[in-house]
């Protein structure tokens, strides 16, 4: 048996037929040394419920570091501030490449702070070029997760950051109002308590801030129309999985961003990412809450790619015994050259892809 196109579907030992992403794909079976063959037409459609949505995402990859760049504003070019911390600018060459590569999902990191004027208006420039970056990945039927990194969250200046945090994501449901459940939407990207910089301690009121900007966050996307009322939403806990409170929505998924620092995967990383889906599976999944992890890999950067395909590979295979999609974080620029479009370890890659 073979398939068409392995970015739709794939063909797995016995005959069995893995979804990769959204589309229609060509199955052939031939039997073995005659001319009889036969073939049928498979497609992959975008999932309705936050259950088939974790099973159809598939690995995912962050493109950051040109829509979340801040404080260019010496310049007025959305080009220039778009690649003043050194990456070139978002194609659809890039979005080609990932996919090609295996991925099924892409995540924008935005920000959006220095694009909002004083009445609270998004720049309409700005989000004409973040739809540009979103069809890149959507017209190639994947999944695309946009977020907000501006992330700072104040208790003293709660009630002002919750009335802008909620007239910036009105405009941008309403503005993507009519894309369908492949584009998602993630509150907050790793939540920072701005009140506190000794070690990023949430206090409990802190938290509590979190937790209302989520309720926000929900209110306001499904009263925004379109599409918007069955869109996957995202949420990730402040400092601990213990302090998020998930709002009571069937289109919400839980998003958690693990940390992994380490020279080499030993016995004490293995057990580390044993121990943290332990947590994940206790805290969210055994209680019904379907998980995405928004951000994953070799956080600080030291190990070889040998080493990092090791870890890759456990690591997803964890994943994938709870059907948590995954989405790769490449801290240290070291999977994809993003001049030559190369990767730069096929094996690391692979291993992250699946």
């Amino acid at each position: 048996m073979s398939s068409s196109d392995k970015n739709v579907v794939t063909v797995g030992k016995g005959g069995v037929l893995t979804a990769k992403g959204v589309g229609t794909a060509t199955v052939t079976v031939k039997i073995k040394d005659t001319d009889v063959s036969a073939k049928c037409k498979v497609k992959v459609r975008a999932a309705k419920t936050t259950d088939e949505l974790a099973k159809s995402m598939g690995t995912g990859y962050t493109v950051q570091n040109n829509l979340d760049v801040t404080d260019a504003k010496w310049s007025t070019d959305i080009t220039e501030w778009e690649t003043a911390w050194g990456h070139p600018a978002i194609s659809a060459k890039l979005m080609s490449t990932i996919k090609k590569a295996g991925f099924g999902t892409v995540k924008l990191d935005i920000c959006w702070k220095d694009h909002i004027d004083e009445n609270g208006v998004i720049d309409e420039v700005w989000l004409g070029r973040v739809k540009e970056c979103v069809d890149y990945a959507y017209d190639r039927g994947m999944y695309v997760i946009i977020n907000t990194e501006d992330c700072w969250v104040s208790i003293s200046e709660e009630k002002e950051w919750r009335k802008q945090y909620k007239a910036m994501w009105s405009q941008i449901a309403e503005y993507f109002a009519d894309y369908d459940q492949r584009l998602i939407f993630q509150g907050l990207s790793q939540p920072t308590y701005a009140d506190d910089q000794s070690g990023n301690k949430f206090p409990v009121a802190g938290r509590g801030v979190v937790n209302n900007l989520y309720m926000d966050f929900v209110k306001t996307i499904r009263a925004a129309g379109g599409n918007n009322k069955t869109r996957f939403l995202i949420v990730e806990p402040s400092d601990t999985y213990e302090s998020l409170a998930v709002p009571n929505d069937k289109y919400v998924l839980v998003g958690v961003y693990p940390w992994f620092e380490g020279k080499k995967f030993d016995d004490a990383m293995k057990n580390y990412i044993d121990e943290e889906f332990a947590r994940i599976k206790s805290c969210f999944i055994d209680k019904g809450y379907p998980v995405v992890i928004t951000a994953w890999g070799d956080g600080d950067g030291d190990m070889s790619a040998a080493e990092c395909t090791k870890f890759a590979k456990y690591f997803r295979e964890k994943a994938d015994e709870l059907d948590i999609p995954a989405v790769w974080y490449d801290w240290t620029d070291y999977l994809l050259n993003r001049d030559t479009l190369k990767w730069k370890s096929t094996k690391l890659k692979d291993a992250v892809a699946g």
